[in-house]
């Protein structure tokens, strides 16, 4: 391990990469976002007329009916569009000679690795979070006094609307950047990169500190990055920033940083 000083035009080609991986993230909003939709209107329909004992039961039917199946369509297709547009990015910025055989290898490697890997852990967090909100919605509700209407007006709302819109762009956006950077790492191997380094490129609400300690930081392209603890989130091993491989969410949700390999 070494610590390097950046160069100018390494920092300026990861922030390149973040304004591209900024602009797939929004784009992916409305495929995240179409879940939160479907379900509200199953439950505007389905439940107007309900009564309390079974509106969550049901509720709870819905999200895992309805919801859960489109949601992990949802991450499917764009871990699969974003794999196709991340190696065409990366084999064009970069002028990393693949083969047409190494890159359906890599789109084939990754896909597998997603959807039998890391879409189940994310599709769970996902749906849980979701499951939690409502049942925060009829809670607060019944605390109120508000009656079973009432209630599911309330959650139709909040899904379309602040729920949904929120988690939909946070899902778009941790879930573009993961796969950007494992993109970024099977290429970079692929082509026999040597070293990588860590970039706190900055932008996020806060700075981790952790993070930060990290730039600059080179190692072997088959090593782990040693990432501090930081207040309650504990320290862990990662291959680069947003590693799927983490299940640490402290760690990865709004993370900016990159990599660098050389």
């Amino acid at each position: 391990m070494k610590r390097v000083k950046v160069k100018k035009r390494i920092k300026d080609l990861c922030r390149q990469q973040l304004k591209y991986e900024d602009k797939v993230s929004k784009i992916r909003f409305k495929l995240f976002y179409q879940p939160y939709k479907e379900l509200a209107e199953a439950i505007e329909k389905e439940f107007s007329k309900s009564l309390f004992t079974t509106l969550k039961e049901k509720v709870g039917k819905l999200v895992n009916g309805v919801f859960k199946p489109k949601m992990k369509e949802a991450l499917k297709t764009s871990t699969k569009h974003s794999i196709d547009q991340f190696i065409d990015f990366f084999t064009n910025i970069f002028k990393r000679p693949l083969k047409d055989t190494d890159v359906q290898n890599i789109k084939t490697k990754i896909f597998n690795e997603y959807t039998q890997k890391y879409t189940t852990s994310t599709l769970t967090n996902v749906t849980e979070t979701l499951t939690s909100k409502i049942n925060k919605i009829i809670k607060n509700g019944l605390d109120k006094g508000l009656s079973t209407e009432e209630i599911t007006n309330k959650i139709v709302i909040d899904t379309k609307g602040v729920i949904g819109q929120t988690r939909a762009q946070m899902i778009a956006r941790e879930e573009t950047a993961k796969v950007m950077e494992t993109v970024n790492y099977e290429t970079a191997v692929k082509v026999k990169s040597k070293e990588k380094t860590w970039l706190h490129i900055g932008g996020g609400k806060t700075d981790r500190k952790s993070h930060l300690a990290l730039h600059g930081i080179t190692i072997k392209i088959n090593e782990k990055f040693s990432v501090g603890a930081e207040g309650k989130v504990p320290a862990v091993e990662m291959r680069f920033p947003k590693d799927p491989e983490c299940s640490v969410a402290g760690q990865i949700i709004g993370c900016r940083c990159k990599v660098s390999y050389s």
